[in-house]
């Protein structure tokens, strides 16, 4: 059995990560097998969507310890990672932005801080249990892979331009608008992308409120869905239809379809004047 555990990791201690385990069925289904807010739910198999979710750090053990025995696992981490520590801008930082960042899907740079020493524990923790990083050149399966949510939520949803779905985003998006709309209006392009992610992972259900009363409400359903797109990508280049943007140290990786840009003809462009640069 193959698996994929996404990671939308959180850059700093105190904030929750996304985290989600597909695994691979007879016939090449895939299938949801949990998906939760925070590593905290996951690891404990409950999740109160009504509550809050608590950040903290990452025990890999812990979440390793959720995937079935024998399974053969690969992480796919929203987070810089690389073979050196990644202190900033890199090769796969301006390979991706070369390729995307017309689509409004250029990166940020890591700094010594942000990620800093969450990355490097988290690169020696996975690498410890089997799971090194892989870079150009390297192998996907069994690996630690770097991605970055945008550009495959561009894909899954057949947008020609960055799907503006981050909750913390939204008065950026839409500046002349009431928090009440702003609010309404995520909630629109969550719903989309848990849509197009339940039809490529059955199970994967996450159960988004039918009005929500703040955007704050939003971050949780967002960071379970960004978990289950990181799984997406993972999914996606273990099954030999990946691309790896960077070089032999540090690679991002991304579905392979979009490398010669999304389809075209789905976007809004009245929209795009107010998308800021991209954030992880």
């Amino acid at each position: 059995m193959r698996a994929v555990l996404g990671i939308d990791a959180a850059w700093t201690g105190t904030a929750p990560s996304g985290v989600a385990l597909v695994t691979e069925r007879a016939g090449g289904r895939w299938v949801c097998e949990r998906v939760a807010p925070s590593a905290e739910a996951f690891t404990a198999g409950r999740v109160d969507w009504r509550e809050r979710p608590r950040g903290g750090p990452l025990n890999v053990e812990h979440l390793l310890a959720v995937v079935p025995p024998g399974a053969h696992l690969t992480v796919a981490v929203d987070m810089p990672v690389g073979k050196t520590p990644p202190v900033g801008r890199r090769a796969s930082d301006d390979a991706v932005t070369r390729a995307f960042g017309r689509f409004g899907c250029g990166t940020h740079s890591p700094t010594p801080e942000r990620p800093g020493p969450r990355s490097v524990s988290l690169t020696r923790a996975f690498a410890r249990q089997g799971h090194a990083v892989a870079a150009v050149g390297d192998a996907p399966a069994g690996a630690l892979l770097e991605v970055y949510p945008h550009p495959a939520v561009m894909q899954l949803l057949g947008r020609d331009y960055r799907v503006p779905y981050k909750a913390s985003r939204a008065s950026k998006y839409w500046p002349g608008t009431s928090p009440a709309e702003r609010a309404r209006r995520v909630l629109a392009e969550l719903r989309a992308l848990a849509s197009a992610l339940r039809a490529r992972f059955d199970g994967a259900d996450v159960p988004l409120p039918r009005a929500v009363g703040s955007l704050a409400e939003l971050k949780r359903y967002e960071d379970a869905l960004d978990a289950l797109v990181c799984a997406f990508i993972g999914v996606e280049a273990v099954e030999g239809r990946g691309a790896a943007y960077g070089d032999a140290s540090a690679a991002i990786w991304l579905p392979a379809s979009p490398v010669h840009g999304p389809p075209r003809g789905h976007g809004a462009p009245s929209e795009r004047l107010h998308l800021p640069s991209c954030d992880r």
